[in-house]
């Protein structure tokens, strides 16, 4: 009789085939990495999540708005309230999903790819109603037609053959009414529910019933589709955050112009780094969405080759997924909400509660110069997500009129003072 097969003895255990740092992250090529990795996420999202909801809690309590208010036949996103909920709800999702997946609780894997998915399609919804939000902010005036024609800046004279010729700043930009904007809305909060959601989970299932080349095709389809996602946002945020920048600097530099002191154009002004946030804020929300769409498209398509073999492309895509992708914004936008809450709770700012919905109190740029300041610093210190100041501003817009059919010339706070030394727009 032969003695028992000792050839395998001493050899290790393959390493598994789909090394998917995603959903697995032990008994891996560079398992160590992974874990590190999801132990920074666990930390960091658990920091954001309770901090979001000590936010939350404060602006429920004493600055509530709602999340959604009617506005010129739409509903309004009020930004700052949708982005600490779902973006809130997506930090302890991914904190919870770090915590299973370091103590390795979860039983299947349509359970992983379901959690994980979870945090961040409320992340998608944070960023479609932060969008929206700010297009909403836009005067009233400015989403009655498909194009307007937006006059920003002073006007420049020139003359030619003792003629003067006034040319103005104009600027064309497309502007959806608020049933539009409510579509676009509902759209971006179906495609992550629909598409990438299910994707995931039925990549899960194959994984589950050992059918690979199934879980393959999903995933393939999960991150194509945020490839879409992203760019889109990317280029919605670009595009409106420009122009919504431009119509900002142009009415307080104008506004800054008509006051006494010039305090916007101060390197210390509050208005001016709180415009400057904004800013910053957008253009990282832009390169984000940006970069980060082409890089999940690409692993998707690549999605075997990305799971078979230590690269560096998976690493970097992996320290994206946990750790520099959305939570340096989601602190960013975080700290500047604790300024102005902290501003509101010391009662330095009175302002927060002048505007509410579609309800402008108008008076002269002369006798309320102080507050007319505060209302501008608002726009910018919660990240354009309360945007009272250009919520003001419509009182000035609505008294326009359109010079023909599909378009209207829009002077911002850029009209001829009256004999008194007053605009003759009241904002």
């Amino acid at each position: 009789m032969s003695g028992p097969d000792n050839s395998t003895a001493g050899i290790p255990p393959p390493i598994p085939v789909f090394c998917d740092w995603r959903i697995e992250i032990r008994g891996c090529i560079l398992s160590q990495i992974w874990v590190t990795e999801v132990s920074i996420s666990l930390v960091t999202n658990a920091i954001l999540a309770f901090t979001g909801a000590v936010f939350f809690y404060y602006r429920r309590r004493y600055m509530w708005q709602g999340l959604f208010v009617d506005q010129s036949g739409g509903i309004r996103p009020l930004p700052v309230d949708c982005l600490l909920l779902f973006w809130g709800i997506s930090t302890v999702l991914r904190a919870l999903y770090a915590l299973l997946l370091l103590f390795d609780a979860f039983s299947a894997y349509w359970q992983r790819e379901l959690l994980q998915e979870l945090g961040w399609t409320f992340l998608c919804f944070g960023a479609a109603a932060y969008l929206i939000g700010i297009i909403y902010t836009i005067p009233v005036s400015y989403t009655r037609g498909s194009d307007a024609m937006i006059s920003l800046g002073s006007t420049k004279r020139s003359t030619n053959n003792g003629v003067n010729n006034d040319k103005s700043n104009t600027h064309v930009i497309i502007l959806p009414t608020p049933v539009q904007l409510n579509y676009i809305l509902g759209a971006y909060f179906l495609y992550p529910t629909l598409i990438m959601l299910p994707a995931a989970v039925l990549s899960g299932v194959g994984r589950d019933q050992g059918n690979f080349e199934t879980a393959a095709a999903w995933t393939t389809v999960h991150y194509v589709a945020y490839w879409v996602y992203d760019w889109s946002v990317s280029l919605i945020s670009a595009y409106y955050g420009i122009h919504f920048m431009l119509i900002l600097r142009s009415s307080m530099n104008n506004f800054d112009n008509r006051s006494a002191g010039g305090t916007y154009h101060q390197s210390n002004s509050p208005t001016r780094q709180a415009f400057h946030r904004l800013k910053y804020t957008m253009a990282y929300l832009f390169f984000l969405s940006f970069i980060s769409g082409p890089g999940w498209g690409m692993y998707g398509i690549r999605y075997i080759s990305m799971v078979t073999g230590p690269n560096l492309y998976s690493l970097f895509i992996s320290g994206t997924w946990y750790i520099t992708g959305p939570q340096p914004l989601i602190a960013v936008c975080q700290y500047v909400l604790a300024k102005r809450i902290y501003q509101h709770y010391i009662g330095k700012s009175k302002s927060a509660n002048n505007i509410t919905g579609s309800s402008v109190q108008s008076t002269t740029i002369s006798s309320r110069a102080p507050p007319a300041m505060q209302d501008g610093i608002l726009i910018t210190q919660e990240i354009g997500v309360e945007m009272d100041f250009a919520l003001d501003m419509k009182s000035a817009s609505d008294k326009n009129k359109p010079d023909k059919k599909g378009s209207q010339e829009f002077e911002l706070m850029n009209k001829s003072d009256t004999e008194d030394g007053r605009s003759e727009d009241n904002v």
